[in-house]
């Protein structure tokens, strides 16, 4: 057996091809631009793929497979981000995005979900979304890394009466809140996911989504509480745990998920990597979980 801290730094040491008999495509955006508080996500996507050398010696404890050994992944690298790009990133995301099967992004700030819900208007139509996240981005003015959920409810990108946020609890203006609430999204604060079971999160979400709806999750790792995921821009406390994430998604696994993000990891501001394992872990298991439910060969 290789020793996990040998190798390629890709994600799960994938290898770096374009293959397109390949289901999940790997892309980091290294784009930080947007940040409203603390900078530093874009350096995101090499920490996150950095501390996915953890999980490349075995098999997925609960799925029992390893999705790169089966060939389903591969990394695609890093989106080339000019300095002081403002918008061409938007379209570089959404065109990579476009030619592959399966994509998960890497950020980056969580202006770049826009330019994938752009893409996946044009693959299936206006998607339900799943998002977690300490903050519910619906604000108004110039765009930024907090008003991607307001712009795409604008673009009638997202069905918002089939999507949900998760774990959201920062300070937000009253105005702010009802437009989400009038817009028909469904706020699932993270207290209610401390004070219920995470079966009666499921069905509410289940309730809330129509079968074979297309679905696509983005996570800002700020709905982690800080304690266990300190390295992001915009810490909230009061936050989700890790168990807690896994069960709900290890229970949403009959959805029809058609692509991920994983959002706002900032490493300057990370203890002992613990953040950006935390969000490789979470790409493995969505990964996992969809090679099984499928039965990807």
């Amino acid at each position: 057996m290789v020793a996990p801290f040998v190798g390629i730094r890709t994600f799960l040491k994938a290898p770096v091809i374009t293959n397109k008999h390949k289901i999940f495509n790997i892309i980091g955006v290294p784009y930080d631009l947007s940040t409203t508080f603390r900078s530093g996500s874009r350096m995101g996507p090499s920490a996150i793929r950095e501390a996915s050398m953890m999980l490349t010696d075995g098999d997925h404890p609960r799925y029992h497979i390893n999705p790169v050994e089966l060939g389903l992944v591969y990394d695609a690298g890093d989106i080339e981000i000019k300095i002081a790009d403002t918008y061409q990133y938007l379209y570089d995301v959404q065109s990579n995005i476009l030619n592959f099967e399966h994509t998960i992004l890497l950020g980056g700030d969580h202006s770049i979900t826009l330019a994938a819900l752009r893409a996946m208007k044009l693959k299936y139509g206006a998607v339900s979304m799943i998002q977690f996240d300490a903050h519910a981005d619906t604000w108004d003015g110039q765009p930024n890394h907090g008003t991607f959920v307001r712009q795409a409810i604008q673009e009638s990108l997202i069905d918002p009466f089939q999507s949900i946020q998760i774990g959201i609890r920062s300070p937000i203006p009253n105005n702010i809140r009802v437009w989400g609430n009038n817009q028909g999204l469904l706020n699932i604060p993270s207290w209610e996911v401390h004070e219920n079971k995470i079966s009666d999160i499921i069905l509410k979400i289940k309730n809330h989504i129509k079968i074979n709806t297309p679905v696509y999750l983005t996570f800002d790792i700020d709905c982690l509480d800080p304690s266990v995921a300190p390295g992001t821009g915009t810490p909230e406390i009061g936050g989700l745990f890790s168990h807690q994430v896994s069960e709900i998604l290890y229970n949403l696994s009959d959805l029809n998920w058609v692509g991920m993000d994983m959002m706002e990891v900032c490493p300057a501001y990370d203890n002992n990597q613990i953040t950006s394992l935390a969000a490789a872990t979470i790409i493995w298991n969505y990964i996992c979980q969809i090679t099984k439910i499928r039965g990807l060969k």
